[in-house]
């Protein structure tokens, strides 16, 4: 039977990033995540007499489409202990609490890469069906998809396919406010006319007007 007190927990927070350097480098924003992390444990994991309660967090973050420079990578940035001169002694689990992990995946680069990184690919993959996905994951990987893992395959490619309907929604509505006609708009996001009509009534714009 497993003590309470030996229990080791860790808290973490996973983003999604579009742009690899989206005005400001990521590792940084994950560095302040992190202490955001760690002060928000404030008198809920340890008080100011116990700060050696205080929990290890981590920041990970998952680029897509990083420049083909970069292709697939994975960095990890963490705190390490540097004796300018030496005798004190090393006492890793006092400072060893904070990581930042940046993953950066390319659909189009994975031929040659290693195993992870040609799972993640797979599983955030905005190519490949959510049955695909599913079959790769089991008969590639070992991932089981009987025993909940499947339906978390499911909810995310659900949550992909509706921030991805959303994008194409919002594209839709800005050409139909430049005034763009109901063909080029179609040709532009493949949406059905009877949607951009839709959406043209709810816009109250119609074709050829701005």
């Amino acid at each position: 039977m497993i003590d309470d007190k030996d229990k080791l927990k860790i808290l973490f927070d996973v983003e999604a990033q579009k742009d690899f350097y989206p005005g400001y480098k990521i590792v940084t924003r994950g560095i302040v995540y992190c202490a955001r992390m760690i002060s928000s444990q404030i008198n809920q994991e340890f008080t100011l007499e116990h700060y050696d309660d205080v929990k290890k967090v981590y920041s990970i973050w998952i680029c897509f489409n990083p420049p083909t420079y970069i292709g697939n990578a994975i960095s990890r940035y963490s705190m390490k202990k540097d004796d300018l001169i030496p005798g004190i002694p090393d006492e890793k689990n006092a400072y060893d609490k904070l990581e930042v992990i940046q993953i950066c995946l390319r659909e189009d680069m994975d031929e040659k890469d290693d195993a992870l990184i040609r799972m993640l690919n797979t599983l955030f993959s905005s190519r490949k069906s959510k049955e695909e996905i599913k079959r790769e994951l089991s008969e590639q990987y070992g991932i089981a998809m009987d025993d909940g893992y499947g339906r978390e395959v499911d909810k995310m490619c659900n949550l992909s396919d509706m921030f991805e309907e959303r994008g194409i929604t919002k594209v839709a509505i800005n050409l139909i406010k430049m005034g763009k006609d109901n063909a080029f708009i179609m040709e532009a996001t493949a949406l059905p006319e009877e949607t951009i009509e839709q959406l043209r009534e709810t816009l109250k714009v119609p074709v050829g007007q701005k």
